[in-house]
């Protein structure tokens, strides 16, 4: 956490205080680790360390005439013990002060000059060392053709929907519009019967086109016909909403646009069929912890239909396209032991196959961004024989439990420290 505050690139005075509190219980457990826990271990040098310890000293030493053809033994492992005493660890408490003198640590870094240092070193090892600079001068120009006939590839081949995102950056989200490839509902029902990720799948489909359908509905109707139209509460979705065609348009691709803690427009490219299908929205609780902020689900799939209202108030058969991604939901596993105050990053596990609420359709426009979910190894696979229950759920891969990472980028650590960003706009509400 403490590296992820010193990194940020937008700095308020609520996360430098936050930066700073964390610096002292770094300290702290950084005590307690060199006091304690390394205490309780006898650690020595490595070979390597050895040698090059013994390499150091041979070439210091002057050479003396040999007085006698037998050799000593040389000299063995020293102890070595983890301390304090560097400069790395001295300047920790420095770090608020000088960001707040010289600013964010992005801005005086020398870390891309070092790192672009390596360029011309890696460039050196596929010489022969003889005339090298000639062969890193070649070497640097097929590199830098390489890319323009890449860049020439690639420049006509956007596709449709990638290209209408470019244009409107201010959308939420982007997905194709393509016919092409849909399921027949009625025969996608049919041939999964069984399947528990199929139950009640048409009356959730409905229900979650419902409100939007009659927003839709309301603001195309003007004067007393607007009256006529019921409410989502008070209207029946089974009965109220057609699916034109029975079609269920699908697409692979669902790309979010967000907004970055530090007010910049970035994108996560969400795709069922790849391990970039995890996702997370917020979670209307009054619950005040700051995991209970978001809920976490897979992408099993992203759909359009064309929805046609037949509900009380009808004036015509006009359909209306609707985007929706149809979700599997992780739960959470208990709130104690976990979080910033316990250090340790939150456990999710899918929930029952058989759970009401282990499927379900939502908005696209309620996707935050995509999240990283890495299976807790230790507790192993949920099917041991790699035979799941659920085909379209695709559960035979599933683990025990899950950990939800914070650390995978610095706008995902700020999300977890609500109300901190500047750029999460939903969080100050």
């Amino acid at each position: 956490e403490w590296h992820g505050l010193a990194k940020l690139r937008m700095q308020t005075d609520s996360t430098l205080q936050l930066m700073t509190n964390e610096t002292t219980q770094l300290g702290n457990r950084l005590r307690h680790f060199a006091d304690v826990t390394c205490e309780a271990f006898d650690t020595k040098e490595l070979r390597r360390e050895v040698a090059a310890r013994n390499r150091r000293q041979g070439q210091n030493q002057p050479q003396q005439p040999i007085q006698s053809s037998e050799v000593g033994p040389s000299p063995g492992a020293r102890q070595r013990k983890y301390h304090l005493r560097t400069i790395k660890h001295h300047f920790l408490g420095d770090n608020v002060n000088h960001i707040r003198r010289f600013g964010t640590t992005d801005s005086i870094s020398t870390e891309p000059g070092e790192l672009e240092h390596r360029t011309p070193k890696k460039r050196f090892t596929r010489t022969s060392g003889k005339l090298f600079v000639k062969q890193m001068t070649r070497i640097e120009r097929r590199e830098a053709r390489i890319r323009r006939i890449r860049a020439k590839l690639f420049k006509g081949k956007k596709h449709a929907d990638e290209a209408l995102g470019s244009q409107r950056p201010e959308a939420h989200h982007i997905i194709g519009i393509s016919q092409n490839a849909y399921h027949h509902i009625g025969t996608l029902l049919r041939t999964n019967c069984g399947d528990p990720a199929i139950k009640d799948f048409l009356p959730k489909l409905k229900r979650n086109i419902l409100p939007r359908l009659l927003s839709r509905v309301k603001a195309a109707h003007d004067g007393p016909e607007m009256c006529l139209i019921p409410d989502a509460l008070e209207c029946d979705g089974d009965s109220a909403v057609v699916i034109k065609d029975d079609r269920l348009y699908k697409h692979n691709i669902l790309r979010v646009n967000y907004t970055s803690y530090d007010v910049r427009r970035l994108q996560d490219v969400i795709n069922a069929r790849s391990t970039h299908c995890n996702i997370m929205v917020l979670c209307h609780s009054e619950n005040d912890s700051s995991s209970s902020h978001f809920r976490y689900g897979r992408v099993i799939g992203t759909y359009h239909v064309k929805a046609i209202y037949v509900g009380p108030g009808m004036k015509n058969h006009y359909s209306h396209p609707f985007e929706l991604l149809w979700v599997r939901w992780y739960d959470e596993v208990g709130q104690t032991g976990t979080g910033w105050q316990h250090s340790r990053l939150d456990h999710l596990r899918f929930a029952p196959l058989n759970d009401d609420d282990a499927f379900d359709f939502i908005d696209p426009a309620d996707v935050l961004r995509g999240c990283h979910v890495l299976p807790r190894f230790c507790l192993g696979q949920r099917h041991s024989t790699g035979v799941g229950l659920s085909p379209l759920a695709q559960d035979s891969s599933d683990w025990v439990e899950y950990y939800i990472s914070r650390f995978v980028d610095r706008d995902m650590l700020m999300r977890y420290h609500f109300g901190l960003a500047v750029g999460h706009a939903y969080s100050h509400r």
